[in-house]
């Protein structure tokens, strides 16, 4: 997202999660973001691991079939960044 042009910051879990609470508090109209704050656990304890995604699944799923699965690299990714600035789902002005 930084090479897109967003600013994304590192930060401790629990400041993340403190402010995400502060920017709900502050804009009563992110509702889809408020809807998801009881989800957020106080903390990440032994949530704290890095989680890896693979595709195994969906491709033994479409074995059989002509359906393909991109690779979701840059290209893809920015695609969907696009979609979201087109669509005003994230405010961003390059």
């Amino acid at each position: 997202m930084n090479s897109y042009g967003f600013k994304v910051e590192k930060m401790p879990y629990e400041q993340w999660k403190d402010e995400l609470v502060d920017r709900v508090a502050e804009n009563p109209n992110l509702n889809t973001t408020k809807a998801m704050l009881p989800f957020i656990p106080e903390d990440m304890g032994e949530w704290d691991v890095e989680i890896t995604y693979d595709i195994t699944n969906v491709t033994n799923g479409l074995s059989e079939t002509t359906i393909t699965c991109p690779e979701v690299g840059e290209e893809v990714f920015n695609r969907y960044l696009d979609y979201f600035v087109k669509t005003k789902y994230f405010e961003f002005t390059r």
